[in-house]
């Protein structure tokens, strides 16, 4: 929810859209992070994002 380029910490960027797709691989395990890259213009991003984890990070910055 702060600063979403924290998340180029994790990965390679991908996709973009109101999402956006970070992916690192790591031994045989390929982990995608999502962003919200549409919020706070936009909830239903951040809804998404929520939707997709099967963990959710929030990072506040304020």
């Amino acid at each position: 929810m702060g600063k979403q380029d924290i998340a180029t910490e994790f990965g390679k960027k991908g996709t973009v859209t109101d999402l956006s797709l970070y992916d690192r691989k790591e031994s045989d395990v390929i982990k995608t992070w999502v962003t919200p890259s549409g919020f706070p213009d936009k909830i239903q991003p951040l809804l998404q994002a929520i939707n997709l984890a099967e963990y959710v990070i929030f990072h506040v910055d304020k």
